[in-house]
């Protein structure tokens, strides 16, 4: 028999479980094993459920983010191309005093950099004397700005509440596999030198690493296609 391991995934880990579960309840001898899973099972089942609901709740979110950054991007492209309209070609100075670095500093970054850029360039807009035709532009700029700001500060929370969920499921992962390790050496206490008996009690299984360093998991039993 094989004992699982906390870097599978939650869902394969229960079925695993469940298996093992179901497979004690042909033995009644071995209740005490199965009273013994089943809390960790169901703790497992609870926070996989939390951290599902909180991707749930952040992928919106993180969704938003990439649309506000876009609006902040395409108020400061407005306000470049007023700039260049004042100056009459480009290179002038009053596209120079908002965007001395030029375009591409102000809009190549994401998130909080984004945002960072932006109330860079409202400051030159608000303050420089050469800029002073086009600050009625600051209004629309400002007001993306302030939504980019709010949507970043939902997907701080967010992201932290769904790394509290991830935590909680890894432990409860942790957890589960200590229990079906511990399941599995009773098992073969109670079948000594049985090694078919013993295989009744928990699915098979095998794992390969993928690409990205995660196991991945299959069956390898007759069932595999079920």
């Amino acid at each position: 028999m094989e004992v699982p391991t906390p870097h599978m995934s939650s869902e394969r880990l229960l079925l695993l479980a469940h298996y093992h579960l179901a497979a004690l309840s042909h033995t009644p001898s071995l209740s005490d094993l199965g009273a013994g899973m089943v809390p960790h099972v169901e703790e497992l089942e609870t926070h996989l459920g939390l951290r599902v609901s909180a991707e749930r709740v952040l992928l919106p979110i993180r969704v938003a983010v990439r649309f506000h950054e876009r609006d902040v991007e395409r108020h400061l492209r407005v306000l470049a191309a007023g700039a260049y309209a004042l100056d009459g070609k480009r290179g002038g100075s009053v596209h120079g005093a908002l965007f001395p670095d030029g375009m591409e500093a102000e809009t190549r970054p994401k998130a909080q950099g984004q945002l960072d850029a932006a109330r860079r360039v409202l400051n030159r807009l608000n303050t420089s004397s050469l800029a002073e035709g086009l600050r009625s532009q600051a209004g629309p700029l400002a007001e993306s700005a302030s939504v980019l700001e709010t949507t970043l500060t939902s997907r701080k929370a967010a992201a932290a509440a769904m790394g509290m969920a991830m935590a909680a499921e890894f432990s409860s992962r942790d957890d589960l596999v200590r229990a079906y390790d511990s399941n599995a050496g009773a098992v073969r206490q109670r079948f000594p030198k049985d090694r078919e008996t013993q295989d009744l009690y928990f699915d098979t299984f095998s794992t390969r690493r993928s690409a990205g360093g995660d196991e991945e998991e299959a069956a390898d039993g007759p069932d595999a296609g079920e």
